[in-house]
């Protein structure tokens, strides 16, 4: 490993599904070093969930190495809130279950009106008749109870309505540049990328390209590409 502030380094993976002819990942170099904030873009099929696999050590590569940095601890959030709620249970019994505990309950109350304000009325309401955006509010809230050294967003606002969307990137973003959170934002949402991204790496084919894109040249790069 060279930086000593680098947290994740890829050297020269490959990965290859058993059911699939060619790998979905390719030769692929690159690392994420602590505070980085960047915005994964490309198109179906490109690589991009099995990065997050790869780094949720949820799969192995089939060759090169992977550094993943000691006792790194990694938050994930997708589209999909029953990776991170239990829909049949209420808020509190969520807390409880995740161990979000708090010593008082106007702290409880404080701490969940910073992510939606309707949270701390529906304490006792199950998730599931809560809105697509409090329930991604309160899995926000959850996952960024124990500040993580790694937050991985999977089209976590893909499901939302463009309101709720909105609001929930926005907080999303002031949680991230609050706490300096290393993050990668995996969206097809390109809108995001142009309010809030600094950094893009742009997926095709397994590979990452070019190296050098940055936000002001991204788009006419993409839209002539792909």
């Amino acid at each position: 490993m060279g930086n000593k502030n680098t947290i994740i380094e890829f050297n020269n993976i490959t990965l290859k599904y058993p059911e699939e002819k060619d790998p979905i990942l390719k030769n692929l170099s690159f690392n994420i070093k602590k505070g980085d904030y960047l915005f994964l873009i490309g198109p179906n099929g490109s690589g991009k969930s099995t990065l997050f696999k790869l780094i949720m050590s949820k799969i192995k590569q089939n060759s090169g190495s992977l550094f993943l940095k000691d006792n790194l601890n990694i938050a994930y959030i997708s589209q999909d809130i029953g990776n991170s709620l239990f829909i049949d249970l209420t808020i509190s019994e969520n807390l409880k279950l995740m161990n979000i505990n708090l010593d008082s309950e106007s702290k409880l109350q404080e701490y969940l009106s910073e992510f939606n304000e309707n949270l701390t009325k529906f304490l006792d309401k199950p998730i599931k008749y809560l809105s697509g955006g409090e329930r991604q509010a309160l899995v926000l809230a959850i996952k960024l109870f124990n500040i993580p050294d790694l937050l991985l967003l999977d089209e976590h606002t893909s499901a939302l309505d463009p309101k709720a969307e909105k609001i929930l990137m926005s907080l999303s973003n002031k949680k991230i540049l609050e706490n300096n959170i290393t993050t990668i934002i995996c969206t097809h949402n390109l809108g995001l990328l142009k309010e809030y991204g600094k950094k893009v790496i742009i997926m095709h084919e397994g590979k990452i390209i070019p190296e050098d894109i940055n936000k002001e040249n991204f788009f006419n790069y993409y839209f002539t590409k792909f």
